[in-house]
């Protein structure tokens, strides 16, 4: 029996050695949580600034309506 329970725990810990090797082969130059973090965070500040340039829906125009407001007709008499 203890013969048993030996030989199983020694092929699951070869198991979890094997597979932590090929974790980290497989990624040698992944970039870290902290650089992922660091890129999506420039990504949108980059992107926040690109949008300060475009004029949004709820500015005001020339005459200071908003483009929804329609300007007051005059009726034909």
């Amino acid at each position: 029996m203890k013969h048993a329970l030996i030989v199983a725990l020694l092929t699951l810990w070869s198991f979890e050695a094997a597979a932590q090797t090929r974790i980290s082969a497989a990624e040698p130059n992944a970039p870290s949580v902290r650089d992922q973090i660091k890129a999506v965070r420039a990504k949108d500040k980059e992107d926040e600034a690109k949008d300060k340039n475009e004029p949004r829906l709820w500015d005001r125009d020339t005459n200071g309506k908003r483009p929804w407001e329609e300007t007051p007709r005059e009726r034909p008499r």
